[in-house]
């Protein structure tokens, strides 16, 4: 059986499992919240997973390859680090205000779905349609900007479903927002070092650091005058760090990561 077959195969299986949990009724734990914060954590780790071995057939495998962290590398990657941490209510939790509420057990759940959130988002909207676009769009530093901002957009309006989920209006429009910005931090730093994964890291610490406290406990008076200079503060110098990042970016380098590679067929 050659190795197309073996994907073909285990995509098929993929699909079969994730539709047997999405239709049957199987009681992962005695707490409903568990059993939901486990199924969707599987459900979106089988999801990505999908899309990361059709990705790999259709020549992309290199997306998906580790490789050593290099000191350019690194100072791509830590601007975007600080964004993450400084998600987390900082100050509120030196204050005082802030406490855990759940078990050992449900805040590893959590951290766990956390990352099966970066795995998931990241393989669709920088894996897959980051280099749908890169390939429409003119072949230069606008066209790379193009696609950035047309993943970006993407992932920001995907946002919405959250106003189903009875998140009000504002909320959400500030969460497509923010997701936005996010979404084109995560891509500069996606295309500057090569490496998926330090987006889905990013997109990870980013997730646990501002809904740890929501989910896992309580927190009071989480935005705080020091709180939002200290973020305002932070955000404009990472983002004019990131513009000069962008502006670095080679579109011929960028043709060897969006430009499929052969497909080795072999068993």
């Amino acid at each position: 059986m050659n190795r197309m077959n073996r994907i073909t195969i285990l995509i098929a299986m993929i699909i079969v499992l994730m539709g047997v949990l999405q239709f049957t009724e199987i009681p992962f734990s005695s707490s409903v919240a568990k059993t939901v914060l486990i199924e969707d954590t599987i459900m979106r780790f089988l999801g990505g997973f999908v899309f990361v071995l059709v990705l790999i057939s259709l020549g992309y495998k290199h997306l998906f390859q580790f490789a050593k962290t290099t000191r350019a590398q690194l100072l791509v990657l830590i601007p975007g680090l600080l964004v993450a941490i400084n998600n987390f209510p900082i100050i509120a939790t030196i204050s005082g205000r802030t406490e855990i509420t759940e078990s050992t057990g449900y805040i590893l759940l959590f951290l766990v779905s956390c990352v099966s959130i970066g795995f998931f988002e990241e393989v669709i909207f920088r894996g897959a349609l980051l280099m749908v676009l890169l390939q429409r769009f003119e072949h230069s530093q606008k066209g790379i900007l193009y696609a950035i901002i047309g993943s970006s957009m993407l992932f920001g309006v995907v946002h919405l479903v959250n106003l189903f989920a009875g998140a009000s209006v504002g909320q959400t429009l500030l969460q497509v927002g923010y997701s936005f910005l996010m979404g084109m931090l995560f891509a500069v730093v996606f295309l500057k070092t090569h490496n998926l994964w330090y987006s889905v890291l990013l997109h990870t610490i980013y997730n646990i650091a501002g809904l740890f406290f929501m989910s896992v406990g309580t927190v009071v008076h989480q935005f705080d005058i020091l709180t939002i200079i200290i973020t305002t503060v932070l955000a404009l110098i990472v983002i004019l760090y990131y513009i000069r990042v962008y502006l670095s970016i080679d579109p011929q380098e960028m043709e060897d990561l969006y430009t499929p590679r052969e497909f080795t067929n072999e068993a």
